[in-house]
């Protein structure tokens, strides 16, 4: 359906996950993990939409915001990993990366080589010459309600992340699998891939939908390839 915002009008709540007291946690500080609530302003569809009050956001306890009504139309969570505080620590990166759950073990299994922990040479051939991954933004989950999908608000939830972001990552990691569908056609996920190339993700060579981003290489504003899917 056409809908009444364009990517243009997304905002995000980003938040930090709940932090739990640790008497003993080696790897505490090593991975942080965020949520970020897809936002647009409820003015933007209608007083007769119905979307507006089934999916209304009271989120926000914000003075900037406490007089305005959103409508929630979705969500992203994403995790840091700080590469360079592991090494500093002499921590084992598998045992990080495996300790904190099955997916950020399989990231590890997919960016590094297990015997040496360096990226993998085909990971590396998707970066500049010069970057190193002191620290990784692992994208690990995007979803849009269906009611709110063909305004690009995917796509664009995940490049504001990497732009307000840019200067706490190195490389920025994901799966491209489209989520909604149980059996996703090659078709389907091709257009999302594409979606995700069209912000600079490249896909590992090898895999089937592994991709990186390298934070020296994002475009400096959103590219208007992307608003054309």
């Amino acid at each position: 359906m056409t809908q009444p915002f364009s990517a243009s009008d997304l905002i995000l709540d980003v938040r930090m996950a709940p932090i739990h007291f640790q008497r003993f946690d080696p790897h505490c500080g090593i991975v942080k993990d965020f949520t970020a609530q897809l936002l647009v302003r409820a003015e933007l569809l209608g007083d007769d939409d119905p979307r507006r009050d089934a999916h209304r956001y009271a989120g926000f306890d914000t003075a900037s915001h406490r007089d305005e009504e959103f409508v929630d139309v979705g969500v992203l969570t994403f995790s840091f990993i700080d590469r360079g505080a592991m090494l500093d620590e002499r921590e084992d990166p598998q045992q990080v990366f495996d300790s904190h759950s099955a997916d950020l073990f399989q990231l590890y299994l997919d960016l590094f080589d297990r015997d040496t922990d360096d990226l993998k040479p085909e990971v590396q051939d998707c970066l500049d010459d010069t970057t190193y991954p002191g620290s990784i933004l692992y994208l690990a989950k995007l979803t849009v309600k269906p009611e709110f999908r063909g305004a690009q608000l995917g796509p664009a939830a995940v490049y504001t992340v990497l732009k307000q972001f840019r200067f706490a990552y190195d490389v920025a990691a994901l799966y491209s699998m489209p989520i909604e569908f149980e059996n996703p056609t090659d078709e389907q996920r091709d257009a999302l891939a594409g979606m995700y190339a069209d912000i600079g993700f490249l896909q590992v060579l090898g895999t089937e939908n592994f991709m990186v981003q390298d934070r020296n290489l994002l475009q400096p504003g959103f590219p208007a390839r992307a608003l054309k899917r």
